[in-house]
């Protein structure tokens, strides 16, 4: 009995199909494992400093990404809630390196239609260069903050005091 390749073609594409699926599926956990999400515990904010979650992850064009989402509208941009940036974990309790805010240098801020989430981008040389780090630097730490007076830290401990999460520059 001989063998004709039209008989194999369907195994062969079977074969194909499988891997490029596996390939897309690899990718796509790299991208996902360059994103963070950060939930936190409901009802340790106070009023309208109430965080629910934070993200860090990269935009389109090499930009950095923050996002901040809170239980209540976020009334004005000049209260939003704010992302701090340290060079290691030991600068908690510290002033930050760079702070991402509304009005600070290099930052684009935008609120969602709902105005209860708040997201941030900006370039990785420019935070590089406002925190005075070396490009061999690879990775950074940050942590949200709900409010100045009353803050609400994510990540934060089970008594509530900041922690930070490493974020890496590049992908």
């Amino acid at each position: 009995m001989r063998w004709r390749a039209w008989s194999v073609l369907p195994v062969a594409a079977a074969a194909a199909g499988t891997l490029a699926a596996g390939t897309v599926l690899a990718d796509s956990q790299r991208v996902l494992a360059d994103s963070q999400r950060v939930l936190d515990a409901p009802g340790d904010g106070h009023g309208g400093c109430e965080i629910l979650a934070a993200t860090a992850g990269h935009a389109a064009g090499g930009k950095l990404k923050h996002t901040i989402t809170m239980a209540d509208a976020i009334q004005d941009t000049s209260v939003a809630p704010i992302v701090l940036i340290r060079a290691t974990p030991s600068e908690v309790g510290r002033a930050p390196r760079f702070t991402l805010a509304p009005g600070s240098a290099g930052v684009s801020t935008r609120r969602s239609v709902d105005r209860k989430t708040v997201t941030y981008t900006i370039t990785a040389a420019r935070l590089r260069s406002a925190m005075e780090v070396p490009k061999t630097r690879r990775s950074y730490f940050w942590s949200a903050n709900g409010c100045f007076q009353y803050p609400d830290w994510a990540p934060d401990t089970a008594s509530g005091r900041e922690q930070v999460k490493a974020h890496r520059f590049r992908p």
